[in-house]
């Protein structure tokens, strides 16, 4: 008698084939935004790292004072589902870094994308600067 393949066997690779192309809930995402300011975001911090005037294009931009705040687990959520939103949004990715853009980079898997203006990407750096407004 000839054995009928069980159904949990294939729900059991399809969850480990999603898990392993998902980032790990701990990853680290990296930003930097269309005048060089530097962003890492990791499950439990958020810093910033400004560019000085000295060294941005125009050598007068500077992006203030760097700073480091503490996260929730439910604020990283949000800017982690933001982020990958962005680096799956293929259409507003560039292959060249040029005035206007943005790079946004995710350390685990190792993925980055040049991003052009957008939306999604402007309320990506609002939310960024909010949280960093509120602490």
């Amino acid at each position: 008698m000839k054995k009928k393949p069980q159904p949990y066997i294939f729900l059991i690779l399809l969850g480990f084939l999603i898990q392993c192309t998902m980032p790990a809930s701990d990853s680290i995402f990296y930003y930097t935004d269309q005048n060089n300011n530097r962003y890492t975001i990791s499950p439990d911090t958020l810093s910033y790292l400004p560019i000085q005037k000295e060294n941005s294009s125009s050598g007068e931009y500077d992006g203030g004072e760097s700073a480091t705040i503490a996260l929730s687990k439910k604020e990283y959520n949000t800017i982690s589902e933001k982020a990958l939103e962005l680096l799956a949004d293929t259409s507003k990715h560039t292959n060249k870094r040029m005035m206007m853009t943005s790079i946004i980079a995710l350390k685990e898997p190792s993925e980055r994308a040049t991003l052009v203006k957008s939306k999604k990407r402007t309320d990506f750096e609002n939310l960024l600067n909010e949280l960093l407004k509120t602490d």
